[in-house]
């Protein structure tokens, strides 16, 4: 009997954050960019701005910030049947600003566990999140299939929070709206107990 099976599924995490604490953090977020604009760098090789190289101060992803970042992040670590006794850790957190025609190359996170991002100030003409099937890695080996994707795109909306495997590669499409796409990226990591 011939049997086909799909056996590398990656799943990908996608909700959104609570109303209130959106509402609040992009008040927070306002302030914080416009008094520290001087910190936003290119990275990356690409035009999108970032302050990675300088991350915020601690008042910035506040308590509620962080539980609310850790909490999406204990669903997703469910989502892999990983032992749910393993702590969980914010361990760095960045602000992009991508400006009208912006756009943000094909990268990954590295070694670290997830990595996610809360989209602030979008609309549909921002861009999209896309994330490339790791199979495409191989296709200098063996001809990629046609029947499989070549990518999955996410079309961010205010308050939407995604979360990947860190080693996932990733990008975002060009800004093609007149304002500033702005979001918060994250990398998170676990002790195992």
């Amino acid at each position: 009997m011939d049997n086909i099976i799909h056996p590398f599924q990656i799943p990908i995490y996608q909700s959104f954050i609570d109303e209130n604490l959106f509402n609040s953090l992009r008040k927070i977020l306002k302030d914080y960019i416009n008094n520290n604009f001087n910190v936003f760098k290119t990275s990356w090789g690409c035009p999108t701005l970032s302050n990675i190289d300088a991350l915020p101060e601690k008042k910035f992803y506040n308590t509620k910030v962080s539980n609310e970042i850790l909490k999406h992040s204990k669903k997703y670590l469910d989502t892999w049947s990983i032992s749910s006794s393993r702590e969980i850790i914010l361990k760095e957190l960045w602000v992009n600003i991508a400006k009208p025609s912006h756009y943000q190359d094909d990268h990954h996170h590295g070694n670290i566990l997830f990595s996610g991002t809360i989209y602030m100030n979008v609309n549909e003409k921002s861009g999209d999140f896309i994330l490339q099937n790791p199979l495409m890695t191989e296709s200098i080996i063996m001809e990629y299939p046609s029947i499989l994707p070549q990518s999955y795109a996410i079309q961010p909306k205010n308050g939407m929070i995604i979360l990947f495997p860190s080693w996932l590669i990733h990008k975002v499409t060009p800004n093609f709206s007149l304002h500033d796409r702005i979001s918060i990226s994250f990398n998170i990591t676990s002790n195992p107990n």
